[in-house]
């Protein structure tokens, strides 16, 4: 793990976007796990009701490139897992048993209380972005520059399973498209599998799973707690121990 408290752990990303070099950021949490050992996840669940994606317990193609998206020991990629606090200490060690990269650090470490200081790095980002996210963000406005797009289904298990190829097409296809480019990725459980790919296409650029704080703008609305200043969430800062 890199030693690094979850303060201090957003400005170490901020300041690796900042520098221009190239890496990968890939974030896990429970419903990931959930997804790699093959349990339900159903349509009563936050992941259906706010992001519109969903399991039978039976993600098939799927689950099996979501775990291997797990396999990566380059330096320059990193993966985020869960904390104790939030996901506790079993869910923790069960992704440190199929991670061998040392590069990991907190899943959180864009939200609860790192989010607000990672929004405002965004609103100010000058950057061109590569955008790849919810389909819902197709219309919406950004604070950065979007020089190119590609644009997820909400029931991105069930997308991805029927459609396999036609996506990893597409994933070679805009990675090649780019050099040195900040790719902003928030896709649900299919983000992980998009960054592995993404990487294996095209190491040369920088490929971060953002996740829910893109939110903001794709949706337009407030999807979880943390981005509410007066919850408990929005100040909560997480702790592998």
């Amino acid at each position: 793990m890199i030693n690094l408290q979850f303060r201090d752990q957003v400005d170490f990303i901020i300041e690796k976007i900042a520098s221009g070099g190239n890496f990968s950021l890939s974030r896990y949490g429970d419903g990931e796990l959930a997804i790699i050992e093959g349990r339900e996840i159903g349509k009563d669940t936050q992941a259906y009701e706010i992001d519109g994606w969903h399991t039978d317990g039976n993600a098939g193609v799927f689950a099996q490139d979501l775990r291997n998206s797990l396999n990566r020991t380059e330096d320059n990629f990193f993966y985020g897992i869960p904390c104790v606090c939030c996901h506790g200490e079993e869910n923790k060690n069960k992704y440190l048993d199929m991670i061998t990269n040392d590069n990991i650090l907190f899943a959180n470490l864009l939200v609860n209380a790192n989010f607000r200081k990672f929004a405002t790095y965004l609103m100010k980002l000058d950057r061109d972005v590569v955008l790849i996210a919810n389909e819902k963000g197709y219309d919406k406005e950004y604070p950065f520059n979007v020089v190119d797009a590609l644009w997820v289904s909400e029931e991105c298990i069930e997308w991805y399973n029927n459609y396999k190829l036609e996506i990893l097409a597409m994933i070679k296809d805009i990675s090649k498209r780019h050099k040195d480019t900040l790719f902003l990725v928030s896709a649900g459980p299919m983000a992980n599998i998009m960054v592995d790919k993404l990487y294996e296409s095209n190491p040369n650029n920088t490929y971060i799973d953002v996740g829910s704080p893109l939110d903001i703008f794709t949706k337009n609305v407030m999807t979880r707690p943390y981005q509410n200043p007066n919850t408990f969430f929005a100040h909560l800062e997480c702790s592998f121990s």
